[in-house]
């Protein structure tokens, strides 16, 4: 069905994008009307310019090729060791289940799979902290509530305050029991990192876009 799709929108696309491009070259201050019309639409034509955010693979270096960043000690030896150091059999077995909407986690989904998982869950299991804030949520923040709750069922007397900054996305996170703000990380007090101690968490979504004074 997406394939028919696909084939019955590619020349309308084509047709609408030659007076985008035009216009995003004529620049939008230029054409308020037009500007206003994609505001609207909730769109924003860019082009393949070196000023524009990449979108053209083909101009990116995708070799993996290792490379040097000076100032910046990755500390391998340590990595290594702390990997050495977690149990590969702590994985929990059922994480190949069907993805649903309730608060489990599955490994069929396309932006948190095994690896990046896996991961996760030990280093929570390993450090066993005490508090967690996570700035963007989602499979990651079902990840961490297993782990969490698999050293609570190990250590009764474990407690790990969980703090999701998600102000757009998951409705389902208010039902996992965690603290959820609402919010726009630029909006939020810092002194709720300050509250971070030791052994402690602080996770950053990494895959979101980073805006110039918005959310990262």
């Amino acid at each position: 069905m997406l394939k028919i799709i696909d084939i019955f929108l590619a020349p309308i696309v084509f047709l609408a994008a030659l007076p985008m491009k035009i216009a995003r070259k004529t620049s939008m201050r230029n054409l308020p009307l037009t500007a206003a019309v994609f505001r609207k639409v909730g769109i924003f034509p860019i082009t393949s310019h070196y000023y524009e955010p990449l979108f053209d693979m083909s101009h990116a270096d995708l070799s993996g090729r290792p490379r040097d960043l000076p100032g910046i000690d990755l500390c391998h030896a340590q990595q290594i060791a702390l990997l050495h150091r977690f149990e590969g059999t702590d994985i929990p077995d059922n994480w190949d289940r069907p993805a649903g909407d309730d608060g489990n986690f599955s490994l069929r989904n396309r932006n948190f799979g095994a690896g990046d998982a896996d991961l996760w869950w030990h280093v929570i299991r390993h450090f066993k902290p005490s508090r967690i804030i996570e700035v963007g949520s989602g499979h990651s923040t079902r990840v961490a509530r297993h782990a969490i709750a698999r050293t609570l069922h190990e250590q009764p007397a474990y407690v790990c305050d969980h703090v999701c900054i998600e102000p757009y996305e998951m409705p389902w996170l208010e039902k996992l029991g965690i603290q959820v703000r609402r919010e726009k990380l630029e909006d939020i007090d810092p002194a709720l990192f300050a509250t971070l101690k030791a052994g402690d968490i602080l996770f950053i979504d990494s895959s979101h876009m980073i805006r110039p004074v918005a959310k990262c």
